[in-house]
């Protein structure tokens, strides 16, 4: 009796002495991982702040857990949710509450109804060879001793999947095309010739050629000189249906209206601009970049995008070598 008595106490003693340790260790945790990517810091920036592309990437996905259902609310934007339920993976969900476009993004992790939360970010250095970008996940342990010892094993546990995913991001914006180069500037108008017409996209090269032959026809004709390249606004975009567009050329003076042809100013003011090369109708990963571009710097259209044409297939017969400027005019 007396030896069990001593074995309690020698149990109680040492589970006592543990729950003391326990209070002495870190109250907190820290996970901290890092890789340079060698991309444009656009394209890493939105496989992180985007949740729609995480699963490029995530070592957190539907390769751990095919069972999980993974909800989005939001896109890059502050407030931004992506919600999961599954077999391996529980239920839980991440908030983005802070955000600096192609600099950090900083969110809130909930898992098992808020029961358990952490706080982490994923952020933007630029080094010699691309952009480091590191991945943090830090919380409080509370405390239950348990809690407080399974704190010592979280980074062992977290990290090489922290690892794993920074390196498949990293594999993911290495072979991807690189961003275009989108820059804020300010257009200034000037004395122009256009129609305003509209067609389906199987038809809008030969109406736009049709546009412009009509277009240099008439300034021709009345003496007139054309004095930059051939420009195009799209009033509105109907891939189902007829778009709306403004076909025009800047001249060196004002001009009589004839049919539907119209003195009027080339598109100017603030706006977004990018350079596209190659056939027309692969610009289309240009514009959802600078759509992106809008979003993440919280900025508002202020009419239809344009295009300025710098030369055409007369002058240039190799599509691939085609010179297209892109503006989103901007308020």
């Amino acid at each position: 009796m007396r030896t069990f008595t001593k074995v309690i106490i020698w149990i109680i003693a040492i589970l006592v002495i543990l729950v003391i340790i326990s209070y002495l260790l870190p109250g907190k945790y820290y996970i901290e991982r890092s890789v340079v990517i060698n991309a444009d810091k656009e394209i890493i920036f939105d496989q992180f702040c985007d949740y729609n592309n995480w699963e490029n990437w995530t070592p957190w996905g539907k390769e751990l857990d095919s069972a999980a259902t993974i909800e989005f609310i939001g896109s890059c934007e502050e407030g931004a949710i992506q919600k999961w339920d599954g077999e391996i993976m529980g239920n839980g969900e991440m908030m983005i509450t802070r955000l600096i476009p192609y600099e950090i993004m900083e969110y809130e992790l909930k898992f098992d109804g808020g029961k358990y939360r952490s706080q982490g970010s994923m952020f933007l250095e630029p080094e010699e060879e691309g952009y480091r970008v590191t991945w943090t996940d830090e919380g409080d342990l509370g405390y239950n001793p348990i809690t407080r010892y399974m704190g010592l094993m979280i980074d062992g546990m977290m990290g090489p999947d922290f690892e794993k995913g920074l390196n498949k991001l990293k594999e993911v914006a290495e072979g991807m095309p690189d961003f275009p180069d989108i820059e804020v500037t300010e257009v200034e108008p000037v004395i122009a010739l256009s129609i305003t017409d509209s067609s389906t996209l199987d038809q809008m090269g030969m109406k736009m050629a049709e546009l412009y032959e009509l277009l240099s026809g008439y300034i021709t004709a009345r003496k007139a000189n054309i004095t930059g390249p051939a420009y195009c606004v799209f009033h509105s975009w109907d891939p189902e249906g007829h778009t709306v567009i403004e076909a025009g050329f800047p001249v060196d003076k004002e001009l009589p209206e004839k049919l539907n042809m119209k003195s009027t100013l080339t598109p100017g003011g603030k706006a977004l601009k990018s350079l596209f090369i190659g056939p027309y109708d692969q610009s289309e990963a240009v514009y959802m970049a600078m759509d992106k571009y809008l979003k993440h710097n919280k900025l508002e259209m202020a009419g239809g995008p344009w295009e300025v044409y710098l030369n055409d297939p007369v002058t240039e017969p190799d599509p691939n070598k085609w010179e297209t400027l892109i503006y989103f005019p901007i308020k």
